[in-house]
């Protein structure tokens, strides 16, 4: 991967929240937004604009399963500035709004935590009723 690549992936990764745009990207790494263009999709095989689009829902995705901040101060934080937007863009990527998908991930701990629970009360049962026959 080209060391400039690399450089500016790095630095957007941890300013998701701020604006960035191919003329942004370009300057920052002192390329043409030509060249950055085709650089980008050498090297990461996607357009600077819709690998940033994907990290930023990644990095929402990833705060929804963790965190318990409110949905839009979340699309706010990895760069979202138009709500609808981001739950549009989140819902054709993982196939549920971003509200959707936290009660899915919530719902799917829940039930694992009780089949957990169930297995080992009814391993504990069954243990005692062989000890006791």
């Amino acid at each position: 991967m080209d060391g400039r690549i690399f450089a500016l992936l790095s630095q957007i990764s941890e300013t998701l929240d701020q604006e960035w745009d191919v003329g942004r990207m370009a300057k920052t790494v002192d390329l043409s937004q030509p060249r950055l263009h085709r650089l980008f999709k050498e090297s990461v095989g996607n357009t600077p604009i819709a690998w940033l689009r994907d990290k930023r829902l990644e990095e929402a995705k990833n705060l929804l399963e963790t965190t318990f901040r409110q949905i839009n101060q979340i699309a706010r934080e990895v760069g979202f500035t138009d709500h609808s937007h981001f739950t549009r863009d989140f819902a054709s990527k993982y196939g549920a709004s971003p509200r959707e998908y936290r009660r899915l991930v919530w719902e799917r701990r829940q039930k694992g935590k009780s089949e957990k629970g169930e297995k080992g009360k009814r391993g504990k049962v069954k243990k005692g009723k062989s000890e006791k026959g």
